[in-house]
């Protein structure tokens, strides 16, 4: 599931906000009041932040030493590493949580199994499965074995 939300988003588009006033945007008026959806996989893929936005390249992310929250907060979005729990307003205000918990149950893995791929299968980051934005996941053949007996 982490590697999956590195490489890629877990949906397209983003929650619903409404404009305050009215705005421009790359020469189209948008009233005050009007509904905006974010495109959530264009900025994923943005080639000026990410020139290979496709491509497996976790070292991308090394030099992000924001947490999410302190990331999603930050007023250049350029400094952000993802945009998964939203912006502005909507942002969810479970980020925190969600994060310590992604960190302590992806150690724990780790901690506690051995993780490698079936003889004769490649671990191929680059392929994906699904037909829809619901179920854009990678299918992996994997070995996964406790770490010590008596796991």
């Amino acid at each position: 599931m982490f590697l999956n939300l590195c490489v890629y988003i877990s949906i397209e588009i983003g929650v619903p906000h409404a404009t305050d006033k009215d705005d421009y945007y790359r020469g189209r008026y948008i009233p005050k009041g009007a509904s905006v959806i974010p495109n959530l996989t264009a900025l994923h893929r943005d080639t000026e932040l990410y020139p290979h936005a496709d491509a497996f390249e976790p070292e991308r992310f090394r030099d992000h030493s924001l947490s999410s929250a302190a990331s999603a907060i930050h007023p250049d979005y350029h400094q952000r590493d993802h945009f998964n729990y939203g912006f502005g307003r909507r942002l969810c205000p479970g980020i925190n949580v969600a994060e310590q918990s992604l960190f302590i149950v992806i150690s724990r893995v780790l901690w506690a199994f051995d993780i490698r791929a079936k003889p004769g299968h490649a671990l191929d980051m680059g392929s994906k499965s699904g037909k829809s934005c619901y179920s854009n996941y990678l299918l992996l053949q994997l070995i996964i074995c406790p770490q010590l007996a008596s796991l």
